[in-house]
């Protein structure tokens, strides 16, 4: 609002209300003083201002302030913000009253933009104070009739309703009052497109799905919206970016030229042509492949496949790394070998070796490829026999001594033996003794064989086994007793001292009797404590005694015990 010291003649302004005030942006007084009026509410007549500048098209925007400066008699007591003083003549109220009605009737049929005729006998009385000056944003409206409209909206930005009250009466040529004010139009007529659309970045990275390329602006207040020719992009919150899963290839499209449309709440719009850079990032390798190159087992050095690498950055340098350190990448007869290194080979029959080679690109970026490096098969011969077990027991004839198997690098060989003892021989890849023929630990405890192992192309190998005999429990084989005859009435009496035959050296033995009168104590057989015989009776007893060794082998025997006479 204008301060109240900027107003001339220090004009009493009245705060607004329905019918006007202030606050208002557009309305005026007529020059009889009555309350401001809006202009939706009040008729513009042009036909009393002969030097009245306003354009004829009603769309100039400076067509509410198009009058000139002039003078007007008030009645007594009225002041320019329409009320009326204490004390002042009736009369005057009255034809202010008439002036009000004159300028609120729309319903005469009368054209909007004719003037409504002013009495001008309200201007003849004395008294009044004939200068009524114009307020200083209404002077600088009135001093430029053509100014442009960004200017007049600038210019009555700064205005309120007491500007326009003080300033915005006129007089006529003839003496004859007119009121005007802008014609009722609406918002739209007055709408303006946008004509500036900026973006804040112009370019965004390849393969980035629904990548942000910038903000849009535009120099338009209000609200807008957006339309992108390439269906590609879309705006989000006047963020222009990639769809949701979208992404380009800086190889394929480096840059994209598009438009993008803003469209104003009015309805009008400005296209803005825009250049968007694809940024080339570092993709890294696509894939590493693999050609195979043949080479035998047991061959240093070799080479043993091509790498191929695929990657969509033109001029990329690489380095390898390999899983197994018997291997390297090496550029070599015009292409990029996989090898062994010096001194390194395989072996065929250890398998495929599986391999994993890693390509690193400049940027860091990393592809892998597996691959299994197989050598060629080369015969080799046997290296080895194993025998599953090199002991056999004494006098068991034909007894198997154990598996023979042969150690050769060539998977699948086959292989023969041979044996340099006459004794044995191999069936079914076993050695054993010839049937019939044993062996005896206590005259052979070892036995020394060499066995011969050929393979299928005649490759042998020969080792050397010993033995061993093993000395078996034989049992015993006999009992001795070293006296037999026993006196009557001797109770507890010793008959003798029993001993067994074993051919088992060492070996140790117990004894047992078949009849409960006897017992064998220390190795001797006598009678029980307090048990005699009787030679009446009994002239001689058949006693049976078993002797078992360590190893629960047994033999028996029955002695005749004499029964002496005493």
């Amino acid at each position: 609002m204008a301060d109240e010291t900027n107003r001339e003649d220090e004009t009493e302004v009245r705060n607004g209300n329905e019918s006007g005030g202030p606050n208002d942006d557009l309305f005026v007084f007529d020059e009889g003083r009555t309350t401001g009026k809006r202009r939706e509410e009040t008729e513009a007549d042009l036909t009393g201002l002969d030097s009245a500048r306003a354009a004829d098209d009603v769309t100039n925007p400076n067509i509410h302030m198009g009058i000139e400066r002039g003078e007007v008699d008030l009645p007594e007591g009225a002041t320019l913000g329409g009320a009326v003083e204490a004390d002042t003549d009736p009369k005057s109220t009255a034809s202010n009253d008439q002036v009000a009605g004159d300028r609120s009737d729309t319903s005469s049929g009368r054209d909007p933009l004719v003037a409504a005729d002013v009495d001008p006998t309200l201007q003849a009385d004395d008294g009044l104070d004939k200068s009524m000056g114009l307020s200083p944003a209404s002077e600088s409206l009135l001093d430029e009739p053509e100014m442009d409209r960004d200017t007049m909206e600038m210019k009555l930005s700064n205005m309120d309703g007491a500007d326009i009250s003080a300033g915005a009466v006129a007089q006529g040529n003839a003496g004859a009052g007119s009121s005007f004010v802008e014609p009722d139009l609406p918002p739209e007529a007055f709408n303006r497109a946008p004509d500036e659309l900026e973006l804040s970045n112009k370019s965004f990275d390849e393969n980035a799905p629904g990548a942000v390329v910038g903000t849009l602006s535009t120099n338009d207040a209000g609200e807008h919206t957006y339309e992108v020719s390439d269906a590609r992009f879309e705006v989000v919150d006047g963020v222009l970016k990639l769809r949701p899963g979208l992404s380009l290839n800086h190889e394929a499209e480096p840059s994209v030229a598009l438009s993008v449309t803003v469209t104003d709440e009015g309805g009008l719009s400005f296209t803005q042509e825009f250049t968007l850079a694809v940024g080339d990032v570092n993709e890294g390798p696509e894939s590493v492949d693999w050609t195979p190159l043949p080479f035998d087992e047991n061959v240093e050095g070799a080479s043993v496949g091509i790498v191929h690498v695929t990657d969509p950055d033109n001029g990329e340098t690489f380095t390898y790394t390999v899983s197994d350190p018997r291997f390297e990448v090496v550029e070599q007869n015009g292409r990029t070998e996989l090898r062994l290194k010096d001194g390194e080979s395989l072996d065929a029959e250890q398998g495929g070796v599986p391999v994993t080679v890693t390509v690193t690109d400049s940027g860091g970026e990393t592809a892998t490829t597996s691959v299994t490096v197989t050598p060629g098969d080369v015969n080799e011969g046997p290296s080895d026999i194993a025998l599953s077990n090199a002991s056999v027991d004494e006098n068991a004839a034909g007894a198997v001594v154990g598996t023979l198997s042969t150690t050769d690098v060539d998977a699948g060989d086959s292989h023969t033996y041979a044996v340099d003892d006459a004794r044995f021989e191999v069936v079914g890849g076993e050695l054993k003794l010839k049937d019939g023929v044993s062996l005896d630990h206590e005259a052979e405890s070892s036995v020394a064989v060499e066995v011969t192992t050929t393979d299928a192309s005649g490759a042998t190998y020969s080792e050397t086994f010993t033995i061993a005999v093993g000395d078996v429990n034989e049992g015993p084989s006999d009992i001795a007793l070293s006296n037999a005859s026993v006196d009557e009435n001797a109770a507890g009496a010793v008959v003798g001292t029993l001993s067994t035959t074993d051919v088992d050296a060492g070996d140790s033995h117990t004894y047992a009797v078949d009849d409960a009168r006897f017992e064998v104590v220390g190795g001797e057989l006598k009678l029980k404590d307090g048990v005699s015989l009787d030679h009446e009776a009994e002239s001689s007893v058949a006693v049976e005694v078993t002797t078992t060794d360590a190893s629960g082998a047994t033999y028996s025997e029955t002695f005749t015990i004499a029964v002496g006479d005493v």
